[in-house]
């Protein structure tokens, strides 16, 4: 009875208003701060949507699912990339939301649709450097940017920026982070990076 009635919300024509009117919300869902505004908000609660239903062990994630999921996000995404508040380095989604939505999507077994291409555009605007989306990159948990790094790395599409950026934020943690974190991020390096990161000095010097 719940995924019909999952999949009945999520092809709503009121689906945003629906995310963004939740009541009960835990001030720190999924360990990010729902102090944020407008469509934001409701980006992260179609992420923890995401994660709920695609994430649960109950559940076989089809296409048809998978789509019907991702597509607010699409649509929200789509919207972010073209407004001015994107083009000023604001953040859209945290770092622990975009791990946590990009470990279940590798976990799916599905990697179709736009989601994953929008995921790494985002990404690359959210936290190129010198911008104060990379700050708070930098402050993300070595847990979460190695299996943002992990998740990239097996998409079909060019994941070298993102990966670039990953790379240039833990790459100082490395050598104190835990062994299996370590070799879970430079896996992923070597997988999905640039000629440029496979043969930077860091990576050669560890």
């Amino acid at each position: 009875k719940l995924l019909p009635a999952i999949l009945k919300m999520l092809r709503s024509p009121k689906l945003h208003d629906i995310l963004d009117g939740q009541l009960l919300v835990h001030p720190r869902l999924g360990g990010v701060p729902q102090d944020l505004g407008g469509d934001q908000v409701k980006a992260e609660r179609a992420v923890r949507l995401f994660v709920a239903v695609a994430g649960a062990r109950q559940v076989k994630v089809d296409l048809e699912l998978f789509d019907a999921l991702t597509a607010p996000l699409e649509d929200l995404i789509s919207t972010w990339l073209g407004s001015p508040e994107a083009k000023e380095g604001k953040v859209f989604l945290r770092p622990e939301s975009f791990a946590d939505l990009l470990s279940t999507i590798s976990a799916s077994g599905v990697n179709g649709g736009k989601l994953p291409e929008l995921l790494s555009g985002l990404f690359s605007q959210q936290h190129e450097e010198s911008s104060p989306g990379y700050e708070v990159l930098a402050g993300g948990s070595m847990i979460d940017l190695c299996n943002m790094a992990h998740a990239f790395s097996l998409m079909s599409h060019d994941v070298e920026e993102p990966i670039r950026l990953l790379w240039t934020t833990a790459e100082p943690q490395l050598r104190s982070a835990k062994p299996h974190l370590a070799l879970m991020m430079l896996n992923a390096v070597v997988r999905g990076g640039s000629q440029e990161v496979l043969t930077s000095p860091e990576l050669l010097g560890l």
